[in-house]
C-alpha cells in the first residue's frame, strides 16, 4: 500500500496532515515521559485525601 506522499511527494495537504500528527505525536511522547512523575504526584495526592478522610470525615472542606 503507497502513502498518499509516496504518490505525491509534494503534496502540500499530505504534507500538512503529516506535520499535524508528527506534533501530536510529539505532545504524546511528552507527557508519556513525565508518567512517573505524575503517578507519583496522584499517589501522593491520595495520601494526603485519604489522611483528610481519617481525621474529619465530615469536613466537606
Amino acid at each position: 500500500m503507497n502513502s498518499s506522499l509516496q504518490i505525491a511527494p509534494n503534496d502540500i495537504a499530505a504534507l500538512n496532515i503529516k506535520g499535524c500528527v508528527l506534533l501530536k505525536l510529539g505532545d504524546l511522547q511528552a507527557q508519556l515521559s513525565q508518567f512517573e512523575a505524575a503517578k507519583q504526584s496522584y499517589s501522593e495526592a491520595i495520601t494526603a485525601f485519604n489522611s483528610t478522610l481519617q481525621i474529619a470525615p465530615n469536613d466537606i472542606g
